[in-house]
């Protein structure tokens, strides 16, 4: 089967941070190597109104002989359905290699992101680094799939340094202000936690700003971590240690496997990115340059 040098995507919710930083990786490794790239876009879950008549039209638009290899990026579709039907065309209709980004659910060989065993890293980093002997967790009600995932890692930490948890060292919270500070006042039933390691910087900006109302100082008095490496937790005071996830470079790291099968090299099942953490202020740390996550 003829396939020009041209690379499918299938993506949903394109406008999606997430979303844009894949396909940019993606589109500028294969404008390195002179591939041409289709991105196949959808809304899934979204209320579009009648558009939402032609979202299903991403199965059949497409020319799949055209392709030399696909990037199913399964993981952003909300819609199992949707998920499962583009899946399974795919299988059907591409003679080409396909790989898939997602953090579950494979039915091709997967590029996944391994984005919380960083927060054992960042754990153990406040222990190590600042000697901390009490960390908090706070946790996300809302989102427990990976909170919990976090959490785990958080907890075999303290058990690898032989350090008690206590009830009152976790809280699970939503994004509400009075959620967070109910989980602080929590945090403070056995006295003032040393650090607190948060689900995501989401949390950690609105915990900073409770610590402020309550006359403590962030790191002086207790050290505060995120996790997404947001622009507001860069450029706040103190600025926020967080974890950077390598969004761009996955979609590089995809397009070079596609490069790999379309050349001849078998496509292994799981190929897995790490999200590094990165140390500024709030943990106690100095931020120097370096630690800037720079393309």
């Amino acid at each position: 089967m003829y396939h020009t040098k041209k690379i499918g995507v299938f993506v949903s919710h394109i406008f999606g941070d997430f979303q844009h930083e894949l396909c940019q990786g993606i589109l500028d490794k294969a404008a390195e190597y002179g591939y041409t790239v289709e991105i196949f876009s959808s809304t899934d879950g979204e209320d579009v109104g009648n558009y939402g008549i032609g979202e299903t039209s991403i199965l059949r638009i497409p020319n799949y002989d055209e392709f030399s290899g696909i990037c199913f990026a399964s993981g952003a579709y909300l819609l199992p359905s949707l998920r499962a039907a583009i899946a399974e065309k795919l299988r059907a209709s591409c003679t080409c290699p396909v790989i898939e980004i997602t953090q579950s659910g494979a039915v091709f060989p997967h590029l996944e992101l391994d984005n919380d065993t960083a927060a054992g890293q960042l754990t153990e980093h406040m222990i190590t680094t600042h000697r901390h002997r009490r960390i908090c967790y706070l946790g996300c009600s809302t989102e427990p799939l990976f909170s919990e995932k976090r959490f785990t890692y958080y907890q075999n930490t303290l058990k690898k340094y032989n350090l008690p948890l206590s009830e009152s060292d976790y809280a699970f919270c939503d994004y509400e202000y009075s959620s967070i500070q109910s989980a602080f006042e929590h945090f403070l039933q056995c006295g003032k936690p040393n650090s607190i390691l948060c689900y995501n910087d989401r949390m950690a900006i609105s915990l900073i700003d409770i610590l402020s109302r309550h006359g403590y100082r962030v790191p002086g008095d207790i050290a505060v971590t995120g996790f997404d490496d947001l622009a507001l937790g860069q450029n706040i005071v103190p600025a926020l240690s967080t974890v950077t996830f390598p969004i761009y470079e996955m979609g590089q790291k995809a397009m070079e496997l596609l490069l790999d099968a379309i050349n001849g090299t078998p496509l292994p099942d799981t190929t897995v990115l790490m999200a590094e953490p990165l140390y500024r202020n709030s943990c106690g740390c100095v931020k120097k340059m370096n630690n800037a996550h720079v393309r």
